[in-house]
């Protein structure tokens, strides 16, 4: 029925009723064939009652057409000849719904205290309080209702929802009352379990979800809240055995499929999660860049695992079922580059023709992910691939330069970090990687004037005031060397690259061998795992003439790195030191089998004798 009507209906009966009430009647005679004297007792309604009726009813007409203001001038004119509860509410109603809450807060009220029966009138007066934003008065009118009709369902769900802000725990209780009554009632559940969970109640909001699902097995929505529970408390067994129930029902339903996945991810289970994946990316309901997407998850997560790769394989091929995409060449070809496959990383790649500026981000964001890999023979592959069509990129030939310079051919990485300096001259990284290659590559004066351009962006960067020292103690610069040691030091005291580097340099030349000690010791104590720091130490102990201290220190540097040749050189000549002859020509040769072009060691060798 239209609500409109229903409240016509309602008005009409209520009104009526009470105007009525009070009518008087009279005896009225009426002659007839066989009864010569019938007594009819006739209802006289007194011209003020029937005033109100009329305008009572022309009120809840053109309120039934929802014009409440007109309505209400109506329902002001009866309420002069009758101002009974049904025509107070029927005023304080339309001043409701037309947004004036002071002046039907009044008659609302007038309707509830004249009547005390009613619950309309009630209700009418606890909405108008809620609208008003005063929960605590709206709850007052309906708490007295519930003690007129405690058990009434339509009561104590308004209570419990007048609650539910303000006195969340009392609204639990209420929730109770009503399940107590009313075991299956879905609402009450829901409500129940919500209040519980922003109560901080995890648990009972749980059990009572778990209670209701007794009642509704079948119910996959209480299922899913359910689920949404037990992975809040990271209870993922028991969500796990929830959404394979429903899988079992609906193998391919896609939500359930994307929680399953999204449980095993939450606990960094990606080898759990693909199976549900590759279900959805079977699926040919499921969005194509939701897939694509997915794919290049995987992928990242091959260059971390080798295992994944077979996933990435499995996924892609679904996919280029659906579609053959140019997206699905560049992930392909890096797939098959993680395989050592090169022949088809080259096809791959072959297929991945033109300039667009998608492309570029793509081999931008795969080179970049090999490189963060540490993959840097791969990286370096599909890099120069994308190259061949972005030569002018700076993040190409950047990640391209340091890709061969970290695999140790500087030859090669020489002219794409030159390329990246002149592409972005205000990155200080590009002429600080640059540099470095320069001086790995023996270009010293090169390196040093890359360095220097470097330290005219960032004067005070420490790394590169040390990288720049390095070059010159290499070229036996020690005065400058020396100098920049200092600065760095001046500029960060607890720099322990700085503090071990300057000491190894000053226990290297024999001088200032107490300065040396300091450093060295400072070094130690901000990483005491390092085995370069820890050999620095030693062999100032080894400058100063503690041999047997120097062994221990260098000893357990070559635990840590035991193919370090500098410090298999090192233990070498302690153990000469010691008297141990033999052992140290052992440790100089295994040096020189790493560094073959060592003619230091070479002369120790030969002579057996430092």
């Amino acid at each position: 029925m239209n609500i409109y009507l229903s409240v016509l209906k309602f008005s009409i009966v209520c009104a009526f009723v009470l105007i009525t009430s009070g009518c008087s009647s009279v005896v009225v005679e009426e002659k007839g064939k066989d009864d010569p004297k019938l007594v009819v007792q006739v209802p006289v309604i007194e011209p003020s009652k029937k005033e109100a009726l009329q305008n009572f009813i022309t009120g809840t007409g053109f309120e039934a057409r929802g014009d409440y203001f007109l309505a209400v001038n109506a329902y002001l004119k009866a309420f002069e000849y009758d101002p009974s509860p049904g025509i107070s509410y029927a005023i304080g109603r339309c001043y409701y719904f037309l947004g004036k809450l002071s002046q039907a807060l009044p008659y609302a009220r007038a309707a509830a205290l004249n009547d005390g029966e009613t619950m309309e009138y009630f209700y009418l007066l606890s909405d108008i309080h809620l609208s008003a934003r005063q929960p605590d008065s709206a709850a007052a009118v309906i708490e007295k209702l519930v003690e007129k009709y405690p058990n009434d369902y339509n009561c104590l769900y308004r209570l419990a929802g007048i609650y539910e802000k303000s006195k969340p725990l009392s609204a639990i209780e209420i929730y109770k009352r009503i399940l107590d009554e009313e075991p299956e009632d879905w609402n009450a559940y829901i409500r129940l379990a919500d209040l519980y969970d922003k109560t901080g109640n995890k648990e009972a909001s749980t059990q009572i979800l778990e209670e209701f699902l007794e009642y509704n097995p079948s119910s996959l929505e209480l299922r899913e809240i359910l689920i949404n529970n037990y992975v809040e408390q990271k209870k993922y067994d028991l969500a796990l055995q929830h959404l394979d129930g429903i899988l079992m029902l609906f193998p391919d339903r896609i939500p359930t499929l994307e929680a399953k996945a999204r449980i095993f991810v939450e606990k960094e289970d990606y080898l759990g999660a693909s199976e549900p994946y590759i279900r959805l990316v079977k699926n040919p309901g499921v969005n194509l860049e939701f897939k694509l997407n997915l794919g290049g998850l995987y992928f990242e997560q091959a260059v971390k695992d080798s295992q994944y790769i077979r996933i990435v394989d499995t996924l892609f091929t679904a996919i280029e079922k659906d579609t053959v995409f140019w997206f699905t060449h560049f992930y392909t070809g890096a797939n098959a580059v993680l395989k050592k496959d090169s022949l088809t990383a080259q096809e791959r790649f072959g297929k991945i023709q033109g300039d667009s500026y998608m492309y570029l981000q793509l081999w931008q964001r795969i080179g970049g992910v090999l490189y963060d890999g540490k993959l840097y023979k791969e990286s370096s592959f599909v890099l120069k691939r994308a190259w061949e069509s972005f030569s002018e990129d700076f993040i190409i030939n950047f990640l391209l330069g340091l890709s061969y310079a970290l695999t140790g051919d500087y030859g090669a990485s020489e002219p794409f970090l030159y390329k990246a300096t002149q592409l972005n001259p205000a990155e200080v990284n590009t002429f600080s990687a640059y540099a470095f290659t320069l001086s790995r590559l023996k270009m010293n004066d090169l390196a040093i004037e890359n360095y220097k351009r470097a330290l005219q962006i960032e004067p005070e960067n420490v790394e590169l005031i040390n990288s720049l020292a390095i070059v010159y103690d290499g070229m036996g610069a020690q005065t400058v060397s020396d100098s920049l040691y200092t600065k760095s030091l001046e500029l960060d005291p607890k720099n322990a690259l700085a503090c071990n580097n300057f000491a190894y340099s000053l226990a290297k030349r024999n001088v200032r061998l107490d300065d040396a000690l300091r450093y060295a010791e400072m070094a130690l104590s901000i990483d005491p795992n390092s085995p370069s720091y820890l050999d620095t130490y030693g062999w100032v102990q080894f400058k100063l003439g503690n041999y047997d201290t120097a062994k221990v220190y260098i000893e357990k540097a070559l635990t840590m790195d035991g193919d370090n040749h500098e410090l298999l050189d090192h233990i070498g000549d302690v153990l000469f030191m010691l008297g141990d002859k033999e052992n140290a020509k052992k440790y100089w040769k295994r040096a020189l089998e790493l560094n073959k072009e060592n003619e230091t060691i070479k002369r120790k060798i030969e002579r057996g004798e430092i």
